[in-house]
């Protein structure tokens, strides 16, 4: 687990352990006690703009100014805002993902921000298929339900 998260405090969730890496950022598994036995898990995905410190200094570097890195990674901030809202809106539909909660948080020093993406905690599809036995039947409808939520998603937002 990244040093900087070890000790991830969001919104009393503490992580368990990573999940996954991909050029976006890092998944974790995290949990909540209660304080009456109850422990909830879900997954949150963290991802940093600019990825690492070292990538403001690179485009300072190409000869942009630091306000003109602020401004251009802010600018990706905000795209990444507004589709967590267009997530936000589609968060009931029961073949998608449930996104429960997103905090975007500026860097100490200025120079970026940290987003938090907490999601529902699901398995893996190959634990998932391992451990539930499926059939042709169980595929097909899988696979509409898939069907489903894309043609959902890709339908225009209406205000």
């Amino acid at each position: 687990m990244e040093e900087r998260f070890r000790n991830l405090d969001y919104q009393n969730w503490k992580p368990v352990r990573t999940l996954g890496t991909d050029s976006y950022g890092t998944v974790y598994e995290i949990a909540r006690d209660d304080g009456f036995g109850m422990v909830d898990h879900a997954a949150l995905k963290v991802l940093s703009i600019p990825a690492a410190p070292e990538d403001f200094d690179a485009l300072v570097a190409e000869g942009r100014t630091p306000e003109e890195v602020t401004a251009l990674l802010h600018r990706q901030v905000e795209t990444i805002a507004r589709q967590l809202m267009a997530v936000d809106a589609i968060s009931d539909e029961p073949n998608l993902l449930r996104c429960e909660d997103h905090v975007i948080r500026e860097h100490p020093d200025g120079r970026g921000w940290d987003i938090y993406v907490r999601t529902e905690l699901l398995p893996s599809l190959p634990d998932y298929l391992r451990n539930h036995p499926h059939g042709e039947a169980d595929i097909i409808r899988l696979g509409a339900g898939l069907c489903l939520s894309l043609i959902h998603i890709s339908e225009p937002t209406r205000p």
